[in-house]
């Protein structure tokens, strides 16, 4: 997002339309930079947000960090769960074989990967769990 943002003027300025900007995540990748860029970066995002028209945020917690790290009014921020609707979904049992396991995140150590390869080590010495 924080690339896109700096188009953000242009866009509404040649195309004549609100510019809407979604957020998610944009703290994890910000924060994971060098400390000497980290606030240059926060300070030109919080420039350039004064050009857009609306922000989605994806939980009210991501709207407060938000808010706070590029100052956006209250106004100018609104809350869009994502995910699906178990009720539109029917259950059917697991299949179980093979045996399988799961993981639905983004690939990274604060989302436990790390753990789900450790579980699939330790799964792979168990005989039931062999290819």
């Amino acid at each position: 997002m924080h690339f896109l943002l700096g188009m953000a003027k242009q866009i509404r300025d040649e195309v004549r339309v609100p510019v809407v900007f979604s957020l998610q995540d944009e703290d994890v990748w910000v924060d994971a930079m060098e400390e000497s860029w980290r606030e240059r970066i926060w300070q030109l995002m919080r420039e350039k947000a004064k050009d857009v028209d609306a922000f989605i945020a994806v939980s009210a917690y991501f709207s407060g960090i938000m808010k706070d790290k590029m100052q956006i009014p209250s106004e100018k921020i609104n809350v869009v769960h994502i995910g699906v609707r178990p009720e539109s979904y029917v259950y059917s049992a697991p299949a179980t074989s093979p045996l399988a396991i799961g993981y639905l995140s983004r690939i990274c150590e604060e989302n436990g990967f790390g753990i789900l390869v450790d579980a699939f080590i330790l799964l792979k010495s168990y005989p039931q769990f062999e290819t």
